[in-house]
């Protein structure tokens, strides 16, 4: 009963997913159409659903789709002219980049520790640890995620400069 329960549970989970990125998509378009207003809409229920899923624990505080989505929100409220909202979203998608990389950077030292103490407690696993190599996996997302940060912090600049 339990695994039919988890899987339920998957599946409406993926179900809201995917709801939010239809909603994020027809945001997408309506920005791309001059319709502001609309995408406003549409990425504000895609954020709700995102923090529901937040909220309900089987999404991550630290999830980078809902940076995505607080970076399209400033974008939106840029275009209808609040600068005010559009810098509160673009500060709140920095920190959840932040919170991201962080917990990338975490798991990465995490992992690093324990090969380190197994090699202490194993001299043989040395040679096999530096046979390996380290991964580049999380790597390469923290040094995109510190290029998205570069990038909307220019943008706060921008709009702190124009106020």
């Amino acid at each position: 009963a339990d695994g039919a329960a988890a899987g339920a549970d998957s599946a409406a989970h993926e179900r809201a997913v995917h709801k939010a990125e239809a909603h994020e998509r027809l945001a997408d378009a309506a920005l791309l159409n001059a319709q502001p207003q609309r995408a406003l809409a549409e990425y504000t229920e895609a954020r709700a659903i995102l923090h529901g899923l937040r909220s309900a624990g089987s999404l991550g505080a630290d999830d980078r789709r809902l940076a995505d989505i607080d970076f399209y929100l400033g974008m939106a409220q840029l275009q209808l002219g609040d600068r005010a909202a559009a810098a509160a979203h673009y500060r709140q998608a920095v920190a959840t980049l932040k919170l991201r990389r962080a917990n990338l950077q975490k798991s990465q030292l995490e992992a690093e520790i324990e090969n380190l103490a197994r090699e202490v407690a194993e001299p043989a696993a040395q040679a096999a640890h530096a046979a390996a190599g380290a991964s580049a996996g999380p790597g390469e997302e923290v040094a995109q995620i510190g290029e998205l940060i570069g990038e909307i912090g220019q943008r706060l600049e921008e709009l702190a400069a124009a106020a």
